[in-house]
C-alpha cells in the first residue's frame, strides 16, 4: 500500500513540477518581451540618428 501511494504521489509531484516550470517559463518569456518592447525604441532612435543624413543648401560655392 505504501509503495502504491508513493508511486501516485511521485506522479502528482512530477505533474506539478512540470506545470510550475511551464508557468514560470511563460512568465519569464512575457517579462523578456516587455523589456525588449521598452528597449527597442531607444536602440532604434540611436541607430536612426547615426545613419540619417541631413542636407543643407548653401547659397553659393564660396561658403564650402
Amino acid at each position: 500500500m505504501f509503495n502504491r501511494i508513493e508511486t501516485e504521489e511521485q506522479a502528482d509531484l512530477a505533474a506539478f513540477h512540470q506545470k510550475f516550470t511551464t508557468i514560470k517559463q511563460e512568465e519569464a518569456d512575457k517579462e523578456a518581451a516587455e523589456i525588449l518592447a521598452k528597449v527597442l525604441p531607444r536602440i532604434s532612435m540611436n541607430s536612426v540618428s547615426e545613419f540619417t543624413v541631413s542636407l543643407v543648401e548653401l547659397p553659393s560655392e564660396d561658403m564650402k
